[in-house]
């Protein structure tokens, strides 16, 4: 057993690679090798760069969809344990926002009832803790008793807490009973099924021991607590594993990584072999990286060294200023011959605002950006977003809210209008309720022209005769994409957002078909009402992000965690005066600490505080592990709300002997 260990940049990743082709080429067979990989990108990446002489199956996972195999591939075993068993002949495995909406149906309905009176959170936002409950708890094998209980014990002597608590446990409850008894498995069953139904069993260590004989894990410091029982067992049973470990990782905490028990329970076991930084970083940066994360934990300010690091601030009134200074500031450095791609503009929350002002501004001069920031909603991509307003301009009686700005964009990309033009015409569609206006009856054809006219009037019999047939959305989606969108010459994003439209709706209705919900329900009111609430239509579908030559943006944790985002000469860091960079992960009714193998029966301000400061020390000096020339800052005096901004991290900054080049 050997583990790689190393920080960013030193290679582990290449090393394991260098292993996997090293046992083909001994004649092991792909697929007696099993890769786990941290997320569905490193997945990908992997599957890239490896090269066979011949074809094999590989057999490369993250830790849920090698959960997911196993119980679909074990399924009747499973089945016949579990209540009802023997009726079903395979699970349906549910969509993280349909498990969301799902949720939020009967948080909808039981507060309709009285439940979480003293709650301030939204439905759906109610709906979305709960998930992450029920998620927290099957990563740390926790069952829902124990889960309550630990809850409960943060509501301390306010009844009000005690009874929203209550509240959630039920509704966790029944959740988890539909589930069951639809054989509709969502994140958290499906991990439960796999850690208390598969992994105890003797047999299945048998099979483990059987199919594979050689464990490669990527990224251990970045696995969660069931994964490493999962690892931990794996090891007993293999002939050889490797594995690389950062111990200065441990980025993905924020979402239920256990780093310490990595270092604990999986390292030992093996032979350790250090790596070296193989990145550009100097000896300087990684002393400054260490002692800001020092102060940050609590430690005394350093007298700073030569601070060739620290290349510049941007300090305004306003943020929109900042985000066009930073823009500036960007184009200065390319002017000076640095190439896009060595600059990384990064920023605890990445908006539409931020992403505009800086793109507009770098677009001026032909530079493009490319924005890594995972989880954006589906109805940002145009494509996804003309398929929804189509859908809901065929079906005007299930009266969902048509977002204006969303239809002005839909009229834009179909008829090629401008804005101007297209505003006219979504306003005179609203006046009359979603009823497409008769051009030759109104002063229509006068505003759009007469080509545009023949456009939108062609626009018009399409919906009408879709009014007429009244088609399923699976339908419907098919339909609109392949005689509206598809003439239009859509582009990779917009085929894969109008596939994984298509492809949501599917799953959907698989999901909604076996789901105990009332008899009335219609689906396909229900999915688009789902989509409306701000979820995605379905999982994203990966696609490894292009931005080689490109100034990226995203958040520290798309640029720690993704595979494809090399080491960069030059970092801003944006918003340094905000509490974004401290934010906790502590909701009214989730505590992911709570519920994790951590949890030292104590919650309180002090530490949840000490949380999120050694959060941000490792997140800080992860970032500047990735930075080999220079780092900017950037704040304002005020948020984007109004507020005043006095943030901890620009102070340390400011204490750590900040002593700009310019």
């Amino acid at each position: 057993m050997k583990v790689f260990v190393g920080p960013v940049g030193s290679g582990k990743t290449s090393r394991l690679l260098e292993v996997y082709h090293r046992l083909v080429q001994r004649g092991v067979k792909t697929g007696e090798i099993l890769v786990l990989a941290v997320n569905a990108a490193s997945v990908s990446d992997w599957r890239s760069r490896i090269t066979l002489p011949v074809g094999g199956n590989l057999n490369i996972f993250t830790y849920f969809g090698l959960a997911q195999r196993e119980v679909m591939g074990l399924w009747p075993q499973l089945d016949a344990g579990l209540p009802q068993g023997g009726s079903c002949l395979e699970p349906v495995f549910m969509t993280t926002e349909t498990a969301h909406y799902l949720m939020g149906l009967l948080v909808d309905r039981y507060r309709a009832e009285g439940y979480f009176p003293a709650v301030r959170a939204t439905s759906q936002q109610i709906a979305i803790q709960l998930i992450d409950n029920l998620n927290q708890a099957a990563i740390n094998g926790l069952s829902l008793g124990e889960t309550g209980m630990r809850l409960g014990s943060m509501a301390g002597a306010d009844r009000d807490k005690a009874r929203a608590f209550r509240d959630a446990l039920e509704l966790m409850q029944l959740f988890r009973r539909h589930c069951l008894t639809s054989r509709c498995l969502d994140y958290s069953l499906a991990i439960e099924l796999f850690n208390t139904r598969l992994l105890p069993e003797a047999a299945y260590a048998g099979r483990m021991g059987g199919n594979w004989k050689y464990l490669l894990v990527d990224n251990l410091e970045e696995s969660v607590p069931a994964a490493q029982d999962l690892i931990s067992k794996l090891m007993d049973t293999v002939q050889e594993a490797y594995l690389a470990y950062n111990p200065q990782g441990g980025y993905a905490s924020f979402f239920g990584a256990d780093p310490v028990g990595a270092a604990e329970r999986i390292v030992p076991r093996c032979q350790v072999e250090e790596l070296k930084d193989s990145f550009s970083s100097t000896p300087e940066i990684s002393a400054y990286a260490s002692a800001l994360a020092e102060r940050i934990r609590g430690g005394e300010a350093v007298e700073p060294g030569t601070p060739t690091l620290l290349k510049g601030q941007v300090r305004t009134q306003l943020r929109g200023e900042m985000l066009t200074e930073t823009g500036r500031r960007v184009l200065e450095l390319i002017a000076q011959g640095v190439e896009p791609g060595e600059i990384a503009v990064l920023a605890p929350t990445v908006d539409k605002v931020m992403e505009f002002t800086l793109g507009r501004c770098l677009a001026q001069k032909g530079i493009p950006l490319v924005n890594l920031t995972r989880g954006k909603r589906l109805l940002d991509q145009p494509f996804a977003q003309a398929l929804v307003s189509l859908a809901l301009l065929v079906y005007p009686e299930w009266r969902l809210e048509v977002n204006f700005s969303g239809l002005v964009q839909t009229l834009s990309l179909l008829l090629k209008l401008d804005p101007v033009r297209s505003a006219l015409l979504a306003e005179s569609i609203f006046r009359q309720k979603l009823e497409l206006p008769d051009p030759d009856n109104s002063a229509l054809r006068t505003r759009l022209g007469f080509r545009n006219t023949e456009q939108y009037q062609h626009l018009k019999n399409w919906l009408e005769q879709r009014r007429q047939e009244k088609p399923g959305l699976d339908t419907l989606f098919q339909q609109a994409f392949g005689e509206l969108l598809a003439p239009l010459l859509p582009g990779e994003y917009d085929l894969l957002a109008c596939r994984q439209v298509i492809d949501s709706v599917t799953k959907f209705y698989k999901v909604m078909g076996r789901y105990p919900v009332a008899e009335e329900f219609d689906l396909d009111r229900g999915f688009l009402h789902m989509v409306l609430r701000g979820t995605l239509a379905a999982e994203t579908l990966f696609r490894p992000p292009d931005n080689t030559g490109k100034i990226i943006l995203a958040t520290p944790y798309a640029f720690l965690l993704s595979p494809y985002v090399r080491p960069v000469k030059y970092q801003f860091w944006l918003d340094v005066a905000g509490e974004q960079w401290l934010r906790g992960n502590a909701k009214e009714l989730t505590n992911p600490h709570v519920l994790s193998r951590r949890w030292e029966r104590v919650w309180d301000d002090r530490k949840d505080q000490e949380i999120r400061l050694n959060r941000l020390a490792g997140l800080v000096q992860g970032l500047l592990g990735k930075c080999g020339a220079g780092l900017y800052t950037a704040s304002s005096f005020l948020s984007s709300r109004g507020y005043e901004q006095d943030g901890q991290l620009a102070q340390w900054l400011e204490e750590q002997g900040v002593s700009w080049s310019d």
